[in-house]
């Protein structure tokens, strides 16, 4: 019995050492995944070391991802630690680190077994296989399973050794099925493979159409003289998809060229296609649109020979290449064709381009354009037009009495000139268009002119036209000094606020207030400090009429801020009922709750009557755009209820206690049932909120309802809170029913 028992406890006490050393060695394991991983710092080692370790650390994963006893997050999660562990070992600089996980790699390619993964360690080798791993996976792609096979050949694809690509040919060579053919010449073209162009090029003349295109994109993928020269070959016997295909490659091979400075190889392959009538037309414009990008300015010829085409399908092509050519060259080759033009419609296309190409060298030419021509009065009025429209692209400061004096001529039927005079007006560039524009603007001129000078001065944004507008506020026409008011909106700043606040303290009649009025909100919106803003144009303002205090409360209302707010306060007391009344509409546009309590209190102490219900009107208003808790704004409405006295006051509180969704509001509008001369509104007040209540306070809601149809008169009323009622009475039930 005692030889047994010691049997027992060597046997226990090695099984407990057998359980610790592997916790231990699960526990390096993990460690050396974490470090390779690159969340750990890295140990130094030997290359025979690492090795070691990187074998280790691809036992323990691998045996993880196919552990059938651990669920699939855990297998998952074995798999991507893997997978980061080949990123970053394939990462610039870690060459030691690559080669040791590859040998670590490697022999699972070919292991039998549950623990031999084939498909996941393929993959593996995608990011770290170099030359050690090309030929273990060019076995794989004679191997019968297709999945393995595919991720073989896309490894190889990825593989920078020039074997990778050797193994790939020799693949394609002894291919026979067509999917998988397709597939090597993907992979060859991908790859850049020039030792496939003599092969592929054969490809070009399989009777598998899927095999033919594969082949014609990857050497349009390859590129270089072989490529083209291979694809050329073929281009004029292909049909069909193979011969856009074979164009498409075309394409991509000058694209290269391009890339690679050689010009000449590109033109050459642009012009092949677009000379060619056999080609399709989308792959011929595509072809002369790449043709002229490559030309540059020698394309000028080119283009303009399709200008003068007969082909009107062509025009709208050529007229775009048209705009794209650079340099002056080509701006004056399309200038000398106005002359040359034997109608309308093409001396507008021509007009329409120079004014896109904005190059001055065609000044000259554009306005030369309507001179000496005996078309019908419409034709020559559409060329007018067109000069106009490009002006704005070739004119300059000399052309600017020209279009005003046709932006402001009050002639019928050139309306259209009128019109497109002024859009040239507002572009026209050159560095001394402004001054000429200012130029215009001096006194003595034309009424008219000078108006529309002053509109262009503003859409245009020249600041320093500024001061020569506040000098035409002092002239006696009406007409000048509203356009003047309308300029300095778009570009007067704080120091116009001044002189702009007098024009409106000395405005002349409502409508020229009402434009000062806007201008001056303008210019406020772009101030950044608004409380210097209302400061001073109330400084300017001080002792204006009553007609401008009233509308300096307005516009504070629209600056906002703490200084608009003690002006239109102060404006509340002012002895004109009008400017009164326009501080407290003002003071509800405020969204400030101190603007709240300024009304409360002026309703308070309001002397008049109607003082106090137009701030209770304004309180009310604001109230409804204040963000505030709903206990909050019952509490205001409250207050405004014991402020009021009239019944239209009462009104006005009711109707906003309304918003106020909760049993508190509905109580206390029930309040007002009872009184006779609110009761309409009392009552739509309680059953606006009641029904928002119903669902939670069913009992309550069912009350006010009941009360409402025993005491209601109103039609309306008696409908709604049947249906408020019925609603109520349901909830209610379910509410009962429930344990």
């Amino acid at each position: 019995m005692r030889a047994v028992a010691i049997v027992i406890c060597l046997l226990i006490s090695t099984g407990v050492a057998a359980a610790q050393q592997g916790r231990s060695g699960l526990a390096a394991a993990v460690a050396l995944v974490q470090e390779f991983k690159g969340l750990a710092e890295a140990k130094k080692r030997s290359a025979q070391q690492l090795l070691a370790d990187y074998e280790t650390a691809v036992k323990h994963l691998v045996e993880r991802m196919y552990d059938r006893n651990l669920s699939s997050r855990y297998r998952l999660e074995a798999r991507d630690d893997l997978e980061a562990i080949c990123l970053r070992a394939a990462r610039p600089g870690a060459d030691l680190d690559r080669a040791a996980l590859c040998s670590a790699l490697l022999p699972r390619l070919s292991a039998g077994g549950e623990d031999a993964p084939r498909g996941t360690i393929i993959r593996m080798l995608e990011y770290v296989g170099r030359d050690e791993a090309v030929e273990p996976l060019a076995k794989v792609l004679d191997d019968k399973d297709e999945k393995d096979r595919e991720r073989a050949r896309q490894a190889l694809e990825a593989n920078p050794s020039d074997r990778a690509g050797e193994k790939l040919r020799q693949a394609l060579y002894k291919a026979v099925d067509p999917t998988w053919r397709v597939g090597l010449i993907n992979s060859l073209g991908a790859r850049r493979d020039e030792g496939s162009i003599e092969h592929l090029g054969k490809l070009l003349k399989d009777p598998d159409q899927a095999v033919a295109l594969a082949a014609a994109a990857a050497l349009g993928r390859i590129g270089g003289a072989a490529a083209i020269e291979a694809l050329n070959s073929h281009r004029l016997l292909a049909l069909g998809p193979l011969r856009d295909e074979i164009a498409d490659a075309l394409c991509r091979c000058a694209e290269e060229a391009l890339a690679a400075g050689d010009t000449a190889t590109a033109v050459t392959i642009y012009r092949k296609a677009y000379e060619n009538p056999l080609e399709p037309r989308r792959s011929r414009v595509a072809a002369l649109r790449s043709l002229v990008a490559a030309q540059g300015e020698k394309a000028t010829p080119m283009v303009v020979g399709l200008l003068s085409s007969s082909d009107e399908a062509i025009l709208p092509v050529a007229m775009e290449l048209a705009r794209e050519v650079p340099g002056r060259e080509a701006t004056r080759a399309f200038a000398a064709m106005l002359d040359r033009a034997d109608t309308a419609e093409r001396k507008i296309v021509l007009l329409d381009l120079l004014g896109a190409r904005g190059d001055p060298v065609a000044r000259e030419a554009v306005l030369g354009a309507i001179r000496g021509q005996t078309w019908a009065p419409q034709q020559k009025e559409a060329v007018r037009v067109a000069v106009i429209k490009a002006l704005a692209g070739v004119g300059n400061e000399e052309d600017v009495g020209l279009l005003v004096r046709l932006a402001t001529m009050d002639l019928k039927g050139r309306e259209e000139e009128r019109k497109w005079a002024k859009w040239s007006l507002q572009r026209l560039r050159g560095p001394k268009v402004d001054e000429a524009l200012l130029s215009a603007l001096a006194a003595g001129g034309d009424p008219a002119a000078r108006r529309e000078v002053m509109a262009v001065l503003a859409d245009r944004g020249v600041a320093d036209a500024v001061p020569q507008l506040l000098s035409v506020l002092g002239e006696k026409d009406p007409l000048m000094r509203q356009a003047a008011l309308q300029a300095l909106g778009d570009l007067g700043d704080k120091t116009t606020l001044g002189p702009l606040a007098k024009c409106l303290a000395d405005a002349k009649g409502s409508s020229e207030a009402y434009v000062v009025e806007r201008a001056i909100v303008e210019v406020c919106s772009r101030c950044d400090d608004e409380d210097a803003a209302a400061g001073a144009l109330a400084s300017a303002m001080d002792g204006g009429s009553e007609h401008a205090r009233a509308a300096l409360m307005r516009i504070c209302g629209r600056i906002g801020g703490g200084k608009a707010l003690e002006i239109v306060a102060a404006g509340a007391g002012d002895p004109d009922a009008e400017v009164r009344q326009q501080a407290l509409r003002a003071m509800s546009q405020f969204r400030d709750p101190r603007a709240a309590d300024t009304l409360l209190k002026i309703a308070a102490t309001a002397s008049r009557p109607e003082l106090r219900t137009e701030a209770l009107q304004g309180y009310i208003r604001l109230m409804r755009y204040l963000d505030q808790a709903p206990e909050k704004k019952l509490w205001m409405y409250l207050r405004v209820l014991d402020l009021a006295v009239r019944p239209e006051e009462k009104k006005l509180a009711l109707s906003g206690l309304g918003d106020v969704k909760t049993l508190a509001g509905m109580k206390m509008a029930m309040e007002y049932l009872d009184f006779p001369e609110v009761r309409p509104e009392a009552e739509e007040t309680t059953y606006r909120i009641a029904r928002h209540l119903y669902e939670m306070h069913p009992k309550e809601v069912v009350d006010a309802m009941q009360r409402l149809l025993r005491t209601s008169e109103n039609e309306n009323t008696t409908k709604e809170a049947k249906r408020i009622l019925a609603l109520a009475e349901e909830a209610l039930k379910k509410a009962q029913q429930k344990p």
